[in-house]
């Protein structure tokens, strides 16, 4: 009777999939243990998201592709620049375990968690070395990092606590508990809160990074039994969760938002458990993995399926079945999609953003696993501003300057060179007062960590605000990289005024009377008199 309900909910679920584009590749003899074929592509392709060109000579590497192999404690790497390998080139032994993955935005470390060994490993790019080990709690799985400061959260879920990581100094500031098995982790990009979802009680925990307040979230609709994963859209706003109804044996979606915090359940039903959970970087496609024969022992080889979602609609827009024994999947910048293959074969099976089989699978170690990002960017060098939220100009003087004195730095894995900084205005070349008097940049080649500095002066030509762009053209991957620029001249003061003393009127009030004159006149004429008298009465004398 099981096996008679299974089939028929299988033939409802595939019979809801669109047809558009239906691949007419014959289906095997063999047929799957509950007697249903496998399932047939349907492929709409995606635009390809191409890197962006290299604007120079210089030298880059990668991206590659690194993979935790659980079960002989390695990490396999792939350079996905060159043609693709049969066998990965580089084989890294890490810790007991290795599950979780994460790239920091440079590409410049990895770290992987090892959930036997209870320790973070720490893997620098290009060179590929284990740098450091870092002691966390029970179990470490899922590992999220905040890049705005630095922090490193791991999930311990045999301890049910997280470990909270400074990445600068490589050590465990703070240990959190969540409540429940932490199973996966998520952090907002500008709030830096932070999203535990645990499987077994299907609560997910919102904490906040300054107080570490916890909010508890249900989001089992009521036909789920646990949560299996959840990844966040581009602005933060959305977390989208697969649910897994064992019952049934089919995933189902929730979504999450994280302005209202509230849950929404779209009418999604696939067939399987899920295993694997992604989104595509233009955030129009979501990506889920389902293995119908994951928790079966058919003799006979099945097939996993990676249902294609539509994120607008929400509506099942492709369906691509992939080799049987997926254990997580990841999509990188360029759309191209990364599934671990671990029960048929340790391979890495990829699909390019045409979602067509690259010909080849690449065998890894064993038992790989994807739990998190695990393809990394271009190596290059990275070119940084010391003022990045844009350089600003107090009021000055027209008879006066200002100056700014401008740090860069490459933040990247490789050197750069730089060519020229310069001021862009709009309409070019126009004289608002900006300009260039210190330069110990251009034609320099700065090694990683590296820095040179360039001194910007105003000097208004008028009031007001004029704005500009500050940008300096190099082999950084990131170049020009404009920073905006605002400047505010003053007014001049007004030029000082004298008051000519008050006039002596001849009249009225404060004028002199008359009658004081005449007196004034009359005594005068008396001391004169006396005068004259003194001088002639002592002239006589002396005669």
């Amino acid at each position: 009777m099981q096996s008679i309900c299974s089939r028929l909910l299988l033939v409802m679920v595939l019979g809801s999939l669109p047809t558009v584009g239906t691949s007419t590749t014959t289906p095997p003899n063999n047929i799957p243990c509950d007697g249903n074929p496998p399932l047939l592509p349907s492929f709409t392709p995606l635009p390809q998201l191409i890197p962006d060109p290299n604007p120079s000579s210089i030298l880059r590497q990668g991206p590659y592709a690194y993979i935790p192999n659980t079960g002989d404690n390695t990490v396999s790497i792939i350079n996905l620049s060159a043609n693709l390998p049969a066998v990965a080139f580089v084989t890294l032994n890490v810790g007991l375990g290795p599950q979780g993955i994460v790239i920091d935005p440079g590409g410049k470390y990895i770290y992987i968690s090892n959930h036997v060994g209870d320790s973070v490993s720490v893997i620098e790019a290009p060179v590929h070395a284990v740098v450091a080990t870092l002691s966390v709690g029970d179990g470490p799985a899922s590992m999220v990092l905040h890049a705005a400061s630095g922090r490193l959260y791991v999930a311990n879920q045999l301890a049910k606590t997280i470990s909270v990581i400074d990445t600068a100094t490589r050590t465990v500031v703070d240990t959190l508990i969540p409540g429940g098995i932490p199973d996966r982790l998520l952090v907002h990009p500008g709030t830096g809160y932070l999203y535990v979802l645990s499987q077994q009680t299907g609560n997910l925990a919102v904490i906040d990074p300054q107080t570490h307040a916890i909010t508890h979230v249900a989001v089992l609709d009521s036909m789920s039994t646990a949560a299996h994963d959840m990844v966040m859209d581009s602005s933060g706003a959305i977390i989208y969760i697969t649910l897994h109804n064992t019952r049934a044996a089919t995933t189902r979606a929730a979504i999450f938002n994280t302005v209202s915090r509230t849950v929404f359940f779209p009418d999604i039903s696939l067939p399987g458990p899920p295993k694997g959970l992604a989104i595509h970087p233009a955030q129009s496609r979501l990506y889920v993995a389902t293995d119908i024969y994951a928790d079966s022992f058919c003799p006979i080889t099945g097939h996993a399926s990676v249902h294609v979602i539509d994120t607008a609609s929400r509506q099942i827009a492709q369906t691509l079945p992939i080799p049987q024994g997926i254990e997580g999947i990841n999509i990188d910048r360029r759309g191209w999609l990364y599934a671990a293959n671990k029960k048929t074969a340790n391979q890495l099976e990829i699909l390019d953003g045409s979602h067509a089989l690259t010909g080849q699978s690449i065998t890894v170690g064993a038992n790989p696993k994807v739990l998190g990002q695990v393809v990394g960017p271009e190596l290059g060098g990275i070119l940084s501003i010391s003022n990045e939220d844009g350089l600003t100009f107090s009021g000055t003087l027209p008879t006066e300057t200002t100056e700014r004195i401008i740090t860069v730095t490459n933040r990247g894995v490789l050197p750069l060179t730089i060519q020229q900084p310069r001021i862009v205005t709009d309409p070019p070349d126009t004289d608002i007062g900006l300009s260039i008097t210190g330069d110990t940049c251009s034609t320099q080649t700065l090694a990683p960590t590296e820095q040179c500095q360039v001194t910007l002066r105003f000097s208004p030509k008028s009031d007001g605000v004029v704005s500009a762009s500050f940008s300096i053209t190099s082999t950084a991957l990131t170049s020009p990289a404009p920073v905006p620029v605002i400047a505010l001249g003053l007014k001049p003061p007004a030029p000082a005024t004298t008051t000519p003393p008050p006039e002596v009127p001849i009249g009225g009030v404060g004028a002199l009377d008359p009658w004081a004159l005449l007196t004034l006149a009359g005594v005068w004429g008396v001391m004169q008199r006396r005068r004259v008298s003194r001088f002639s009465g002592a002239r006589q004398r002396y005669s």
